[in-house]
């Protein structure tokens, strides 16, 4: 879910060449909110083993803090376009360091690579919004909307990889069964 949202949102962002620095803002923190209630929601799916529960705390933690900022980015509070996307940048900073720490527990080798890119896109990510904070808006929209996307379809790939899947079979027939 968290992949689907950030890669539509990257799309939809990178697609708005026109758009205002305040505009930008809103979308940006649109995507926050929805991250910080996506990784929430991740932080109480049902879990069968006791040892997958140890993360919860960090993902209330990073969905707690995406959801301030996401408030921040959209109700301004009087900051510059330039602070929100310091703001913003911060953010990703706290993501990418849990990125990195799911790369080094995660079980299988593939699922380790797979966060490691994760977090060299969110380095990519911060490094252009903190470089391009005070530059052109339609850049920040492209290229920053852009590697949202990256980030979305890396994470989908991520859930997909991990998710389990439970085979359900039809019981069939019971016509000759003795109850």
């Amino acid at each position: 879910v968290r992949g689907g949202i950030a890669f539509l949102i990257g799309v939809v962002i990178s697609n708005q060449p026109g758009v205002s620095a305040d505009a930008l803002m809103n979308l940006f923190g649109f995507w926050a909110l929805l991250e910080g209630a996506a990784t929430i929601r991740q932080a109480y799916a049902r879990v069968d083993q006791s040892d997958k529960i140890a993360g919860r705390p960090i993902l209330l933690v990073l969905g707690g803090v995406a959801l301030v900022v996401g408030i921040v980015c959209i109700l301004g509070l009087g900051l510059s376009s330039t602070a929100l996307t310091w703001v913003l940048a911060a953010w990703i900073l706290l993501r990418m360091a849990s990125e990195v720490w799911c790369a080094a527990v995660a079980p299988l080798t593939r699922i380790r690579v797979l966060f490691a890119l994760s977090a060299l896109v969110d380095v990519a990510l911060v490094a252009f919004l903190v470089t391009h904070a005070t530059g052109s808006v339609s850049d920040l929209a492209l290229m920053g909307g852009g590697i949202v996307a990256l980030w979305g379809a890396l994470t989908l790939v991520i859930g997909m990889i991990a998710a389990r899947v439970d085979l359900i079979t039809a019981a069939g027939p019971r016509l000759l069964q003795n109850h």
